[in-house]
């Protein structure tokens, strides 16, 4: 029987030593009150938007060339122990859970103190229910103790923690709610027009445009960072080192703000269309179809060095080898320059590729590119530009007011790689030092290519438990394991062979859990069941694989057969007495009279009809 217990409602006020980022003396929390909620589920609301003077603030931001700003910060301080609700699950797990709302908001982040035990797992939900990102774990904790989430789209998000009972004390130490980021724009419409999209006129990167590119295409990621007033969109791309070893560094640029540090740094891989829309149609403009399930979250800002508009920043963890993604090479020789390309999330949407025919000599700190095809948008910021060998030799800065593609031609300012190679002279305000840490003096570097993808994560089957007997054939039986990586696909298979051949069931269900029906099975049989996770042609099996269960006898057609064999015999006998005095499902575990209980009745029929073949 589960039992729900509501929490405290107790507000906390004062930030605990535990939260790390805030100055002393900042005033950490901002107003919001704590309800009830639907269902018992305690709600922190916050205060309506003022969605026309932000985005009216947002419109001057954008005219004097400053990065795009889609939501605005709230500062809390809220405990698990003080807010949410907690359940029993009955199982040694405990669920804890609390709804984020503001009546108007777009969308929702969130930042996190994040130092959790092992056996924590957080969903972020959507105001259906839908749970948009993989789960959240132990596995994300990080040196900077903060985990900042995706956002989620609409007025609403729930976040749902299950962990174990005897681990809940140390999730309460490790966990606290420490800003909300309130969208007043989608992240996809920074204008906050709700059919706005980037220009009509940029060309997605499965255009023919792009086919030469693709290496490069796969390194540029989306990304947003949070300070205390908000969350800003940018772009960036994974780029190669000398030592060649996948550190995931990241280069962007200066000017994207991130003042936590970049700890807040959330970056989408692979956001894209699918297929070509000839730019310049009407499809162009309308919205992708691009999926923004893949993710990073939280960095280490390593350098960075604003005459040249540059930054450079370590990835908390490297992206999943399923996610394919690749590292841009890049060339500091600065001089030769004569062609290239670009690119970008133009208005932080699908991935685009700009191309640039007749570059003029770099001026001072900066390359200043006039597009022939493409252009770029607020979201383009911190996107790589490429010279003729498809090497990195900027990092878009400044972007003017003419409409993309315009005649006269948009001018795009980019941060010259070579000027930040020795930048301000120092570990942290040059690229030297993280480009080339075998110090080899090179003065261009190959791309680097993503390793063969890894098989996915281990996983396990939970339920029923291996060796489980005496389980009911005649109501629903339910499979269950653990999840491997997010975007695998799973295989069930259920079969009378311990080789799982020949298997009577076959499927390929969406998440951890497989239910076969009532009735499906025989009884007094043993059955072997296995999962198999595959992404990208490496395949997992579950462990371990294959796991069996028995199922109880089902009173058969002959009177007194209660393992349904067709006979009666002294397996039948056996049945009765081993399961004499127990209450069970009617029909089943030796109640061949169908009553519901194994009685001096049952026994009787049995010793009556003992040795009857039907």
């Amino acid at each position: 029987m589960r039992t729900k217990r509501n929490a405290c409602h107790a507000i906390a006020l004062v930030v605990p030593a535990l939260a790390a980022g805030f100055a002393q003396g900042e005033t950490l929390v901002d107003p919001f009150t704590i309800d009830g909620g639907a269902v018992g589920l305690n709600a922190v609301t916050f205060d309506a938007l003022d969605l026309d003077g932000l985005r009216t603030v947002e419109a001057d931001r954008r005219s004097r060339h400053e990065v795009e700003q889609f939501a605005v910060g709230r500062r809390t301080a809220l405990s698990p122990a003080d807010v949410g609700t907690l359940e029993d699950l009955g199982n040694g797990m405990v669920a804890w859970r609390l709804r984020i709302e503001s009546a108007n908001a777009v969308n929702i982040n969130v930042g996190t103190y994040w130092h959790v035990p092992p056996s924590t797992t957080m969903y972020m939900l959507d105001q259906f229910g839908d749970t948009p990102y993989r789960a959240i774990t132990a596995a994300d904790n990080n040196v900077n103790d903060q985990f900042w989430t995706p956002h989620v789209d609409g007025p609403t998000m729930e976040l749902y923690v299950e962990v174990k009972a005897s681990e809940w004390r140390d999730f309460v130490e490790g966990f606290q709610l420490t800003q909300v980021n309130l969208g007043f724009t989608s992240v996809d419409q920074l204008d906050g027009q709700p059919s706005a999209r980037s220009a009509a006129c940029h060309i997605d990167v499965a255009c023919p445009e792009a086919d030469p590119w693709q290496f490069q295409v796969a390194a540029v990621g989306r990304y947003f960072a949070s300070t205390p007033s908000g969350t800003f969109l940018c772009s960036g791309a994974l780029i190669n080192n000398t030592a060649e070893d996948g550190r995931p560094l990241f280069y962007t640029a200066n000017h994207c703000p991130a003042t936590e540090g970049f700890a807040s740094m959330v970056v989408w891989w692979n956001y894209e269309n699918s297929v070509c829309r000839p730019p310049g149609s009407a499809q162009s403009a309308q919205p992708g179809n691009g999926s923004s399930s893949q993710f990073s979250s939280g960095a280490t800002l390593l350098m960075t060095y604003s005459p040249a508009d540059t930054t450079l920043v370590e990835l908390n963890t490297a992206p999943p080898t399923f996610y394919q993604v690749n590292f841009i090479g890049w060339s500091r020789v600065g001089t030769t320059v004569t062609t290239g390309f670009g690119i970008h999330h133009p208005n932080g949407q699908e991935k685009r590729i700009s191309l640039e025919n007749d570059i003029a000599p770099r001026s001072g700190n900066f390359y200043v590119v006039d597009y022939d095809e493409g252009g770029v948008e607020g979201g383009s910021s911190g996107s790589p530009f490429f010279d003729n060998n498809g090497l990195a030799v900027g990092t878009a800065c400044c972007v003017n007011t003419l409409t993309p593609c315009s005649s006269p031609a948009q001018i795009t300012n980019y941060g010259a790689l070579s000027q930040a190679w020795n930048g301000g002279g120092t570990s942290s305000s040059r690229l030297r030092d993280h480009l080339d840490p075998l110090n080899s003096g090179v003065t261009a570097l190959a791309g680097l290519g993503a390793p063969p993808p890894d098989p996915p994560a281990p996983f396990n089957l939970t339920a029923p438990a291996n060796g489980a007997t005496e389980l009911n054939s005649q109501g629903n039986i339910s499979c269950t394991w653990t999840l491997s990586d997010s975007g695998v696909v799973y295989t069930f298979v259920l079969s009378e062979n311990s080789d799982l051949s020949s298997p009577i069931m076959t499927t390929n269900p969406g998440s951890g859990f497989q239910t076969i029906g009532g009735g499906t099975l025989n009884g007094n049989t043993t059955y072997y069941w296995g999962v198999e996770a595959e992404a990208l042609g490496q395949v997992t099996q579950s462990t371990p694989y294959p796991s069996s269960f028995t199922t109880a006898s089902v009173a058969g057609n002959c009177t007194g057969d209660a393992d349904g064999d067709n006979a009666v015999t002294l397996q039948d006998l056996n049945i009765v007495l081993f399961n004499f005095g127990n209450t069970v499902a009617p029909g089943t575990n030796g109640d061949v009279d169908g009553d519901g209980a194994v009685t001096l009745n049952d026994l009787n029929i049995v010793l009556f009809n003992f040795g009857t073949v039907c």
